[in-house]
């Protein structure tokens, strides 16, 4: 399923399947091949947020089952949303709650990122507002708001988010450029920081990390620094703690990145990553020592219809990345054949 908010003039939010992999049609015409209407995307669905009133969200994000979507915004407005999903996609049910009529959400606003948990039963949100990462349980098919966890260590003062994944283990990673840190939290009985990771002998390439996402292969995540490289961090078994563990540098006409996602390549044994914000798309191949394998850079073109110089996400989804191009309003679907 994927899932766009925005994408047409009344702020909708659109639900659509994309059966990736549907064999060519070779009986439109002799030596032609066709792609069949299977292979495109289906609209399941056109719906407004509403949250009291109709909302517009920013941030997104679906469950890994595929029953839950959740929405939120990253601005002063003090609401999240959570919809339920049949196994056809359809909406079973939708709640929501906000911080003027929640206790413990009065500072709820300003959300950078959201992410479930990997058996979907758990919604964080991080916001920036409060510096916080909020817990809600959504078993029932609703939402109901547990606690929170400000982003500190022992005195210091707390610092904001800007990124948030949850890891092949089940760890919540959350960056803090302002410091150049990243917080790895667990939740059990609540929110708790295992360890701050920063710049130091073992991470020495962790510098302003931004956009975070989780490796393909095995308990390793990536982290976007300073927008000009990919840092990687990988479970070491002997202290059972992330460390750095491979950098690679941005080319040139990439820098400046903003966003990055991640998914398994051809091989099966290598992550395929794109960075985007600069002024090129970049895809990269890494292998699972964390070595550089390829480098592909992509261009805008014809004044960047496609809006590649503005995008406002990236994502990845069963074989294919996806590239929302901010206010060109549409989505660019790239297959995944380095």
């Amino acid at each position: 399923m994927i899932v766009v908010s925005d994408f047409d003039a009344e702020k909708y939010l659109h639900a659509f399947v994309a059966p990736y992999g549907a064999a060519l049609d070779t009986s439109v015409s002799p030596g032609l091949q066709a792609v069949p209407p299977s292979a495109s995307w289906l609209r399941l669905w056109r719906s407004r947020i509403r949250a009291g009133d109709l909302k517009s969200a920013d941030i997104l994000a679906i469950s890994r089952d595929g029953r839950f979507i959740a929405a939120a915004a990253d601005s002063s407005a003090q609401w999240i949303w959570l919809c339920s999903v049949d196994e056809y996609g359809k909406i079973v049910s939708t709640s929501y709650l906000t911080g003027a009529e929640s206790s413990g959400l009065e500072s709820f606003k300003c959300v950078k990122a959201l992410c479930f948990s990997p058996s979907g039963d758990r919604l964080y949100a991080a916001c920036s507002s409060s510096n916080k990462v909020y817990t809600f349980d959504t078993g029932a098919g609703s939402l109901e708001y547990l606690y929170s966890k400000e982003l500190k260590t022992g005195d210091d003062a707390s610092l904001p988010p800007a990124d948030m994944v949850i890891t092949a283990s089940g760890l919540i990673a959350v960056s803090a450029p302002s410091d150049s840190k990243i917080f790895i939290m667990q939740d059990q009985a609540g929110l708790e920081i295992l360890e701050c990771l920063e710049s130091g002998e073992e991470n020495t390439d962790l510098y302003k990390p931004e956009a975070l996402v989780a490796s393909s292969q095995g308990d390793a995540f990536y982290a976007l620094c300073n927008r000009e490289s990919v840092v990687r961090f990988s479970m070491s078994g002997a202290v059972s703690t992330y460390v750095q563990d491979s950098l690679i540098d941005l080319s040139a006409d990439s820098a400046g990145a903003t966003r990055i996602a991640a998914g398994s390549a051809g091989s099966g044994s290598s992550d395929t990553i794109i960075v985007g914000g600069g002024d090129c798309l970049e895809f990269l191949e890494i292998a699972s020592d964390g070595s550089g394998i390829e480098s592909q850079l992509v261009y805008p073109v014809d004044s960047d219809a496609l809006g590649f110089g503005s995008l406002t996400s990236i994502s990845y989804c069963r074989g294919a990345f996806l590239i929302a191009g901010g206010d060109s309003c549409t989505v660019t679907v790239f297959g995944n054949d380095m």
